[in-house]
């Protein structure tokens, strides 16, 4: 089990956010088509082009659209509400507290889960195991969440009963007794005197007055069965039984000191040895299966190495991590809170993305389909590329983005003054008013059309002048 001292060595690494496994839906306009761009200073923008469109009222409301992917993406006051999905299954949470479920199924149809972790569940749906209602801690009946089958309960602590296959467990006046079991599996516990877990063929565990006095079996059905014995707070050991495990504790006497005062051991089988020593605050390991490597001084420096994962950190404010996974491969480094550097590539999507901050001066992003993009100021000390949009505006100095499409964008002042451009088009916002030109047309408007002009060129026709009033073509 990693120690405390592992934890929040990764604790410190992870503040990056991973990029996700699966394949990425998109949350703003992407794609090499024409796009339909029209702003109001900080406080209302709309971006459309074939089959997308994204409208967006800082900071109060946004939504995005994608009609090929039938997928759709909306935020209020980001980051208390936001939800997407598509026409089979969508995703919303409150300050990611209070969130919920809907899934569309064809042999079952509707599915919808509403949590509110973990004081209320509700579940509907047009099978018994989708219809289920919780109020911790008075009532609950559960099902198909959290790796059970079933739970139930009645003032949680008076009665609970949960299932897993062909597992039943009961309890009353939980933690005071509690008994389960299948044709396999044996379970008993009456308060911290006697608990015994047992799986025919696979472990053994027992425990009396626990946590003074523990022992028990492990991988019974494996070709070397493995073994464990507490005794706290003097010893604790773990064996196999060819020998090829071997490891020892020097257990505290106040055991919220830490885990252990000094441990050791190695694993012949995996090629692994561990060591701890002073409280846990210096840690060595290594391990050939799974390829694992340790060696942290904490809290001055830390190396760890796990499968595709490895990390380095020093006094706890410069932090390296590298990933390299059949999905994705990526580089994060950090000086909390001020520097975050990132390289990104999506082997799926066969795409790199680099992102640059130093908070909160300025921000810099650019992937390989042409995006790029320039801000500062930048108020959130994190990556948080869906705060930046939806706030941004608001503190923005400057702004300065380029699309895959081969447009540009550039802002000041809180967006007092912009402008969106292409080879074929100019767009220029300059406190409500906006003008626009191409090589046959140009126009001048307020508000969108509340008041403007505009003049059209067509080869061999006569131009064509239009007086806008009130959003109508006069």
């Amino acid at each position: 089990m990693m120690s405390r001292y592992s934890a929040l060595f990764w604790a410190v690494l992870l503040v990056t956010p991973f990029c996700p496994i699966l394949a990425r839906m998109p949350t703003s306009i992407e794609g090499e088509m024409p796009r339909k761009y029209w702003q109001f200073i900080f406080l209302y923008e709309r971006t459309s082009t074939v089959g997308q469109t994204e409208t967006i009222l800082h900071p109060f409301f946004s939504h995005y659209t994608n009609e090929e992917k039938a997928y759709s993406y909306s935020t209020v006051l980001y980051p208390i509400f936001y939800s997407h999905g598509t026409n089979y299954w969508k995703k919303w949470t409150a300050l990611y507290l209070f969130t919920g479920d809907d899934f569309y199924h064809e042999e079952t149809k509707e599915d919808t889960d509403i949590f509110l972790a973990p004081f209320f569940y509700w579940g509907s749906g047009d099978t018994e195991k989708e219809r289920y209602f919780s109020i911790f801690p008075f009532y609950g009946r559960i099902r198909s969440k959290i790796g059970y089958s079933e739970i139930q309960y009645v003032l949680l602590n008076l009665y609970v009963t949960w299932a897993y296959r062909d597992y039943r467990a009961y309890s009353i006046l939980w933690p005071v007794l509690m008994w389960g079991g299948s044709p396999t599996r044996s379970d008993f516990r009456f308060l911290f005197v006697y608990s015994s877990k047992i799986h025919t063929g696979k472990y053994e565990h027992r425990s009396v007055l626990w946590p003074l006095i523990q022992w028990g079996y492990d991988d019974l059905d494996k070709q070397e069965p493995r073994g464990y014995f507490l005794a706290w707070p003097f010893y604790g050991r773990k064996w196999s039984q060819d020998g090829n495990l071997s490891a020892h504790a020097i257990l505290p006497v106040i055991p919220l000191m830490a885990p252990v005062i000094a441990a050791w051991g190695s694993d012949k089988k995996t090629n692994t040895f561990d060591l701890k020593l002073f409280l846990g605050l210096y840690q060595y390991g290594y391990s050939d299966n799974p390829i694992r490597r340790m060696n942290i001084i904490f809290p001055f420096y830390g190396y760890y190495r796990f499968a595709e994962f490895e990390g380095t950190f020093i006094a706890l404010l410069y932090s390296n991590l590298k990933t390299h996974s059949l999905t994705d491969e990526s580089e994060y480094t950090t000086i909390v809170p001020f520097y975050w550097d990132s390289v990104r590539h999506h082997r799926q999507e066969r795409e790199t993305e680099n992102y640059f901050k130093i908070w909160p001066i300025f921000q810099y992003i650019k992937d390989s389909r042409g995006n790029a993009g320039f801000r500062t100021l930048v108020l959130w000390p994190w990556r948080s590329d869906e705060f930046e949009k939806i706030w941004g505006p608001l503190y923005s100095l400057l702004e300065y983005q380029v699309y895959e499409n081969g447009d540009r964008y550039f802002a000041t002042m809180f967006r007092i003054y912009s402008q969106y451009w292409n080879e074929r088009e100019f767009h220029m916002f300059l406190l409500g008013f906006e003008y626009h030109r191409t090589p046959t047309y140009w126009s001048v408007e307020f508000l969108g059309g509340f008041l403007g002009f505009s003049r059209e060129t067509l080869p061999e026709k006569d131009p064509v002048n239009t007086l806008k009033l009130f959003w109508f073509d006069i």
